[in-house]
């Protein structure tokens, strides 16, 4: 992940994913790797139609 450096303080861009129990157990997805995200995800979306076809 890109961080932006402004002298005292510093910006960096992603989505957090928290445990709306314990907001210090999270994910931090970068915007880089954005893109492998999404691809794991319609693997597993085909995975699971796919699943679901099998059973009808």
């Amino acid at each position: 992940m890109k961080v932006m450096d402004f002298g005292e303080g510093e910006a960096s861009f992603g989505l957090i994913i928290r445990d709306k129990s314990d907001h210090d157990n999270y994910i931090l997805l970068s915007f880089e790797n954005i893109k492998e995200i999404l691809d794991e995800f319609q693997s597993l979306e085909k995975k699971l139609k796919s699943i679901s076809e099998n059973k009808n």
